[in-house]
């Protein structure tokens, strides 16, 4: 499938919770596919699909979902599958954990994503990456990210807040406030230090 394709045929269900017909869960997953260096068909799919646990993560939990309403036994079969790369990689995410398209995860170990949180597409999610919940103050509830974010190794975003199209979130860095289109955040807690993005830093994007 080719990248406009790819870009194409997503378009119509972009800001769905998820895919409801076969042919736009396979859509997703090969928009999946390709933010892994720009991987395209069956062959560079199990390609990739043995190299990369973050892929599997996400194929599982989108097949998950797509079976569940239409045949319960795959749906329990992808859901184990699912889980035993959670467990392998010590993942903890939901498969009703709300994402757009094109999630790229590299390193897929230690992750931590709140059930409640929302992603958009082509986001980049790092190792032992958190995005927790807070419980009381002015930003109590879990965080939503925009399209086209970089989350670095060891960073914690918490709270509810809004994280803007374009952010990159710096390694080891801690998030509890609401982050601007394009802003570069760095340290703990985390401050705006430029306006560059995230160019160089997410790649492929569909």
């Amino acid at each position: 499938m080719k990248k406009q394709d790819v870009m194409g045929e997503y378009t119509e269900i972009r800001n769905k919770q998820a895919a409801k017909t076969w042919e736009e869960t396979l859509t997703a997953i090969a928009a999946d596919l390709y933010r892994y260096g720009g991987a395209q068909g069956a062959s560079a799919f199990l390609r990739t699909m043995r190299a990369e646990d973050g892929l599997k993560l996400m194929v599982y939990k989108r097949l998950a979902v797509f079976f569940r309403r239409v045949f319960p036994p795959l749906y329990l079969l992808f859901r184990l599958l699912f889980n035993a790369v959670c467990r392998r990689c010590c993942v903890a995410m939901s498969i009703n954990l709300r994402t757009g398209i094109g999630i790229y995860i590299s390193h897929c170990h230690g992750i931590t994503i709140n059930a409640g949180c929302e992603l958009g597409d082509n986001i980049n999610i790092s190792q032992n990456v958190t995005m927790g919940q807070a419980n009381r103050g002015e930003y109590k509830g879990v965080p939503r990210l925009g399209s086209g974010i970089y989350v670095g190794p060891c960073a914690t975003i918490a709270g509810g807040i809004t994280v803007g199209d374009n952010a990159l979130i710096s390694a080891n860095s801690l998030v509890t406030r609401d982050v601007g289109e394009n802003s570069v955040m760095l340290g703990v807690p985390a401050r705006r230090v430029s306006g560059e993005g995230t160019k160089g830093y997410v790649d492929f994007m569909v």
